[in-house]
């Protein structure tokens, strides 16, 4: 077996899996169309949002909240991670 070092393992392309993240899944679970909809131009909001601490109207938490109100479990960093394009989701890769 070869051996392994710092710089080749930092060289070699990372192999991405892509399949739906967390936010993906539970937003698919949501039966109504309509909601699901709401939920991915929540995502927009939040992307589109400039404004930062407490001049930001939309954010990670502002949803987690919403959801949770909802019935829907969710925690604000898988949202963060869908928002910033970081998770595995296939919508982004």
């Amino acid at each position: 077996m070869p051996k392994s070092s710092l710089l080749s393992d930092l060289q070699a392309a990372p192999k991405l899996l892509h399949r739906d993240c967390k936010f993906v899944k539970v937003v698919n679970a949501v039966e109504d169309k309509n909601e699901q909809k709401a939920l991915h131009d929540a995502i927009l909001l939040i992307r589109q949002d400039t404004g930062s601490g407490h001049g930001k109207t939309y954010s990670s938490v502002w949803l987690t909240r919403i959801m949770r109100k909802n019935g829907i479990n969710i925690s604000v960093s898988a949202i963060q991670r869908h928002v910033n394009k970081e998770c595995s989701c296939v919508e982004h890769n």
